[in-house]
């Protein structure tokens, strides 16, 4: 599947990160970490004890985890960084330009401040396009796909945030692209294990002066 893409794909290749795309650093650390996301993904293969998992039980491990695309998108334009950072495994991994390689949910909370996701004036808008592909590899491995289109918009300048990073002030950018992940059983739950975005295209310019941003409260669970 990933050998399939363009160069052009290759060269704009952006790691994602909780709500916004940070432009891949190409220095050794950086690299490092995209050769073997990539090839973590590539390596996740059928094994063996697939065979010992019921047509049933495959359906509901399958199920359960398309939910997690669904999650990781509604969490981030909720502003509900404690349930989407609760989707990764403890020994996930993820590569930020100012932090370096962050693990497990509390280093993609700090990966979110570094890049200027929980400022106030910055909103999030994550929508999937069609549904999450889903391979099943063992009773717990899986890893799935699933094309999506983002946008960020920043009302305005805030000076206590990261600059630069997912939009600047008064812009907007929206995009296009496809998520490779895969995910482990830990505990009885299905979890991010490896999380890698490719975009496919990107608009960017000035916020509509008509555009009005309303925080959607999540209701209590």
């Amino acid at each position: 599947m990933l050998n399939n893409l363009p160069r052009s794909a290759w060269l704009c290749l952006i790691l994602f990160v909780a709500g916004g795309p940070v432009i891949a650093q190409r220095s050794p650390e950086a690299e490092a970490w995209r050769k073997k996301t990539l090839d973590t993904f590539r390596n996740a293969k059928p094994t063996p004890a697939l065979a010992r998992v019921s047509a049933v039980d495959r359906l509901l491990a399958i199920e359960e985890i398309r939910q997690i695309p669904y999650k990781y998108c509604r969490c981030i334009n909720q502003r509900d960084w404690d349930c989407w950072t609760n989707l990764f495994a403890p020994d996930s991994d993820y590569w930020n330009s100012k932090l370096g390689v962050v693990k497990g949910p509390s280093g993609m909370y700090q990966h979110l401040i570094a890049t200027g996701m929980t400022s106030e004036r910055v909103h999030s808008q994550f929508v999937i396009l069609g549904g999450p592909e889903i391979e099943l590899l063992s009773p717990t491995t899986a890893r799935g796909t699933f094309q999506e289109e983002y946008t960020f918009s920043s009302v305005g300048v805030d000076p206590s945030a990261p600059k630069g990073e997912v939009v600047t002030g008064g812009e907007e950018t929206r995009a296009f692209g496809v998520y490779y992940q895969t995910y482990g059983k830990i505990e009885g739950k299905w979890k991010i294990k490896s999380n890698i975005h490719l975009d496919l295209r990107i608009d960017k310019g000035p916020v509509s002066p008509q555009a009005t941003f309303i925080n959607s409260e999540a209701p209590p669970k």
